[in-house]
């Protein structure tokens, strides 16, 4: 088929944005590293908070993120291979409340998210 050919009618541009419209909203691409126990102490959700400020500390300053996700993270799907590597697509309600609250960032960035289990270092882009 010619371009000249591919035209849509209103009616389809419209049902093609109803269809895709709630993939438009809250999506990022992730990379974390991870770090929890199944019921941790204080004493292991504050361990895991000094080891994410200071892995994020050294995202920061420019160390290499996937390198430090593979030497890091302790997250089964994620370990030695992918860099902390989530992917794109990363939607609202597919993960714990406090990623949820980050994927409205455009930019990137480097942070530190806490809850009762988790410790994580996030790389976000919007």
């Amino acid at each position: 088929m010619a371009k000249e050919d591919a035209k849509a009618t209103e009616e389809e541009l419209k049902a093609e944005y109803e269809k895709t419209r709630s993939d438009q909203h809250m999506k990022a691409k992730v990379d974390h590293i991870v770090s929890w126990k199944k019921e941790p102490s204080s004493q292991d959700t504050n361990s895991a908070k000094v080891l994410a400020t200071k892995l994020m500390k050294r995202a920061k300053s420019g160390e290499d993120f996937s390198a430090l996700a593979n030497e890091y993270s302790m997250d089964p799907g994620n370990q030695n291979v992918k860099g902390g590597d989530l992917g794109f697509g990363f939607k609202q309600g597919r993960m714990v409340e406090a990623f949820d609250e980050e994927l409205s960032n455009k930019e990137r960035e480097i942070m530190v998210l806490l809850n009762q289990t988790l410790a994580s270092m996030l790389s976000l882009w919007g």
